[in-house]
């Protein structure tokens, strides 16, 4: 067998290899209804920064959200896990990992100033677009 045939045929192989693992890593990722198992619960609280703060979320304000057909675990990257519970403290969302081209506007107007200047207080995407209640500018 040649070189460069040996290599495709390498190639291929890892390539089918990493689409089977992906794909059996989501089919067991926790799907929305997992998350909601806990979420709907409107006195599930945690404790950031010494402030009580809710960690209810309401599938009514998600239902008419435009990331209503986005799944839980595409924001929380750090909850999409295989066996429950996720851990405490997740990271903070990255609003700039689907909306690149705002985050990058942004990034050079006032609203990094702002965060420069304030810090970890400033404004950042939820500061006027909220979580889970994101609406589109024409449902305003």
């Amino acid at each position: 067998m040649k070189k460069s045939n040996l290599y495709h045929l390498s190639l291929k192989f890892l390539c089918i290899l990493f689409l089977l693992v992906f794909i059996a890593y989501c089919s067991f990722a926790q799907s929305d209804d997992d998350c909601m198992m806990c979420h709907e619960d409107a006195d599930l609280k945690t404790v950031i920064n010494g402030k009580s703060r809710s960690m209810f979320v309401d599938k009514d304000i998600i239902g008419i959200s435009v990331h209503k057909n986005v799944p839980c675990g595409s924001c929380h990257k750090d909850a999409a896990v295989v066996e429950f519970p996720h851990k405490d403290r997740l990271e903070k969302i990255n609003c700039g990992q689907c909306h690149s081209a705002y985050y990058k506007q942004v990034q050079n107007d006032i609203h990094h100033k702002l965060k420069e200047r304030v810090g970890i207080n400033g404004p950042d995407c939820k500061t006027c677009h909220g979580t889970h209640n994101t609406i589109t500018p024409s449902m305003v």
